[in-house]
């Protein structure tokens, strides 16, 4: 999937239904027989007058959810195995993701209530306990806005020693009003603090001087400057109440997808309203700001930014930085979006092509830096996110080796959209006949920020590279699902997806797979299909995402003979497990690289196993052939000693070579940041903080800087005939701005500074050199008589110390 992404990975839950590949069955053929008598009668409809009440709809759609998690989900788990005290905790933790406003004594108190019957209730479509629980927060928001408004009108302390936990998400909820007012005095501290140092960047940014923020002493703000930011904190909270105000059908979606994520992270219920949302954004071609967003701890975070989106093009936003408020047009209020569902965030930022929207965006590794920035929808060009490659030269000795690049952001499939066409296989086999055609000598496929999308073209993809017959994935589910070219065999477990071309592959060099803990799902099918068959070698991170899991979208008006609005809602199912064709399991472990190059994703909680309730890891019987890897067609076969070779060359360069100085230097302080999830609550010590993250900042960016300068390789761009087609007809002036690929840098996520980063990319520049490593031992294996052995050669010597 995608870079739930964000990953994706947990992931994008209405980017997934356009994207993901699904293997899939007409659901009702499946379930038909067995619905007619399985579902219960549905009741009378509820009283208008109570909005906040189960209807009939929500009895149907309770009912089938409960029904298609006992029979179809991959774990067959019926609802009396789950853990009721798990799914309130869950839907409380949904409504109240700081953890701040329920008490510990109201989840205990909500959990002896409905744990015990919940399972009968849900088997009846009953949702009393959602609305209740729903109830109890607003209860406990009222009276908490009421503390906050009171506590803005007393004095703070900002010479304070204290530290604040700046992800709740697993903490405890207060125990009692005593440690919720603590916490909350905490929280109102850093909002102030952060308010406070924003006002003064955005002073200094306009050489604004009028009115000082702070005191003389650089470390007490002035009445003034207090005075303001309290109100515009009592502002915020003031609008806190709207913001979280949810509609009936909205607590029914939260409540319900508290319960499928007690199967597994990636099952998901899709209300009426939220499909419709979907298909709103589907014809409007994504219009919006481009980036794919998450909830973490209550903050709409960006996980993944789109290829020739306004937020790229922009090169002000990185992923894991914060949207805090957003305002539309140019001017006027903004509003706070901390806590809003994300629904109601993405319909924020959704708007006509060419509007302005204005996001108040807070920096991933400085929470108090944050900077007002003014975007234009656009829509997501469809050639910006296909796929695309350029030649690298890699110096070797007294020439260059020539390597082809091949950037994949997804994986498109036919069926996409209106009047496109695209294919993933199609559109790769384009490239590497170019690329052929140039002489490249090797193939980078980069598969770095590709959070999956469809199956089928994955197989395809892998086909490209293997010979006839050899497996490219297996399938293990309950032989009802099938895929495109999968042979499930009767009712058998497992499908096995071959090869079933007759020719030769499109490619029959040397290999190379670029990964990290982003790439997910379809790019770790491709990336285990081509390590099992000895086809390539995976470069990058440690271990890839780790999603195994395959899903299925169940439209519910299958099973509504109604006609009503329940027909619209949908059950996104984890219905199957994939595994790589050795038969080890993708799931959590991922695809783990044969030549790490770590990169500041490697160590961000970003994987299957950093997500809730994970299906576990397992294995299934080995399906390659005897002689794999062994090819007549072969021209760069894979040895364990070819890549142990490779793999000390390339530990060399990391450990000496500047560029990976710089790197490591930046994955340590990133990794430090990580692991400590505080904050200062002292004004000193938070700008001294800021300054010392800015100074690394300055530094690392000073040091990219010198070496795109003085380091840089030869490149040459090539791309798909239609991308060609349509640049030149959307461009009136026959030139494109070229956009900062912030997701590849290999820089600091969140810099916020509003100048381009150096577009020096050293995981990408040592998988090339890696290719022409491999290039020169083959070439040295051709002519023995120049070289005694590959270890000794002069070439391979030169690009080890490169």
């Amino acid at each position: 999937m995608v870079r739930s992404k964000i990953p994706f990975f947990a992931r994008k839950q209405m980017h997934v239904l356009a994207l993901i590949a699904l293997t899939s069955v007409p659901a009702g053929t499946f379930f038909a027989a067995e619905t007619e008598t399985a579902l219960p009668a549905v009741v009378a409809p509820a009283k208008e007058e109570n909005r906040y009440t189960t209807t009939k709809d929500m009895v149907v759609e309770t009912r089938l959810t409960a029904f298609f998690l006992e029979r179809a989900h991959i774990s067959r788990k019926k609802l009396a195995e789950i853990n009721m005290d798990s799914l309130i905790e869950t839907d409380c933790s949904s409504l109240d993701p700081t953890r701040s406003i329920f008490l510990q004594s109201d989840v205990k108190m909500l959990q002896e209530r409905f744990s015990p019957t919940l399972a009968h209730f849900l088997s009846r479509g009953n949702l009393h306990a959602a609305f209740t629980i729903y109830g109890e927060f607003l209860k406990r928001l009222d009276e908490r806005l009421v503390w906050i408004d009171k506590r803005l009108q007393e004095p703070f302390l900002f010479d304070r020693t204290d530290f604040l936990k700046t992800n709740r998400r697993k903490e405890s909820w207060p125990a009692d009003e005593a440690a919720a007012n603590a916490l909350w005095d905490q929280r109102l501290t850093n909002d102030l603090i952060v308010e406070l140092i924003s006002e003064k960047d955005r002073k200094d940014k306009k050489k604004d001087d009028s009115d000082d923020v702070f005191e003389k002493d650089g470390i007490h703000p002035t009445p003034k400057a207090l005075a303001a930011a309290k109100e515009k904190i009592r502002t915020r909270y003031a609008k806190l109440k709207d913001n979280l105000k949810l509609e009936p059908w909205e607590v029914e979606e939260i409540f319900l997808n508290s319960l499928t994520t007690q199967y597994d992270p990636h099952t998901s219920f899709f209300s009426r309203q939220s499909m419709e949302e979907f298909e709103i954004m589907m014809r409007n071609s994504l219009c919006g700001i481009g980036a794919v967003l998450y909830s973490d701890d209550g903050y709409c975070t960006v996980r993944e930014i789109m290829p020739g989106s306004p937020v790229e093009r922009s090169g002000k936003i990185s992923v894991g930085d914060r949207i805090v408020a957003v305002g539309d047009g140019d001017s006027g209020d903004l509003t706070d979006v901390i806590g809003m569902r994300l629904n109601r965030i993405v319909r924020m930022l959704r708007g006509k092509k060419g509007e302005p929207v204005r996001l108040l965006v807070e920096s991933a590794n400085d929470h108090s830096a944050r900077q007002l920035i003014t975007l234009r929808r656009d829509d997501i060009k469809l050639t910006e996110q296909l796929a695309s490659a350029q030649i690298i030269e890699v110096p070797e000795g007294d020439r260059t080796v020539p390597v082809g690049i091949i950037d994949l952001p997804s994986f498109y499939g036919k069926d996409r959209s209106d009047n496109s066409s695209f294919s993933t296989s199609e559109d790769v086999k384009e490239l590497l006949a170019k690329l052929k055609k140039l002489g490249v000598k090797a193939i980078v496929l980069d598969l770095r920020r590709n959070g999956g999308g469809y199956l089928n073209e994955a197989i395809d993809l892998t086909e490209l590279f293997i010979g006839p017959g050899e497996t490219a994935v297996q399938v293990k589910g309950d032989g009802s699902s099938s895929v495109s070219k999968m042979s499930t065999g009767g009712n058998a477990l497992v499908s096995t997806a071959k090869s079933i071309f007759s020719k030769s592959p499109e490619w029959d060099g040397p290999v190379i797979v670029l990964v990290t803990k982003l790439s997910a799902s379809a790019s770790e099918i491709v990336a285990g299909a081509l390590q099992d068959n000895r086809r390539a070698i995976i470069v990058g991170d440690p271990q890839t995402h780790g999603k195994g899991s395959v899903q299925e979208v169940i439209p519910y008006s299958r099973f509504d003979e109604s006609g009503g609005n329940v027909s619209k809602a949908s059950i996104k199912l984890t219905r199957s497990k994939w595994y790589s064709p050795s038969g080890n399991s993708i799931q959590i472990k991922g695809v783990s690289s044969d030549i790490p190059v770590p990169s500041i994703y490697s160590v961000l909680p970003i994987g299957e196993g950093d997500l809730d309730r994970p299906l576990p890891w397992d294995s299934i019987p080995n399906a390659l052939g005897k002689n794999v890897g062994k090819a007549s067609w072969l021209k760069a076969p894979l040895s364990d000693e070819l890549i142990a070779k490779l793999s000390e060359s390339s530990r060399n360069r990391q450990a000496e070579l500047p560029e990976f100085l710089t790197l490591n230097r930046t994955i340590a302080w990133l990794e430090e940041r990580e692991k400590d999830k505080t904050i200062p609550l002292g004004l000193e010590a938070r700008l001294n903080l800021r300054d010392d993250d800015k100074a690394f900042n300055d530094l690392t960016k000073k040091e990219y800087a010198e070496l795109e300068k003085t380091a840089a390789f030869k490149k040459t761009p090539v791309k798909l005939d239609s991308a060609l087609a349509q640049e030149k007809e959307s461009d009136e002036n026959g030139k494109k701005k070229s956009a900062l690929d912030r997701t590849a840098l290999p820089g600091i996520p969140g810099g916020g500074a509003e100048e381009d980063w150096p577009n020096f990319d050293v995981q990408l520049r040592e998988a090339a050199r890696i290719a022409a490593d491999w290039v020169v031992l083959l070439d040295a294996e051709k002519t023995p008589e120049k070289s005694e052995a590959p270890e000794s050669s002069p070439k391979l010597e030169t690009a080890a110390a490169k």
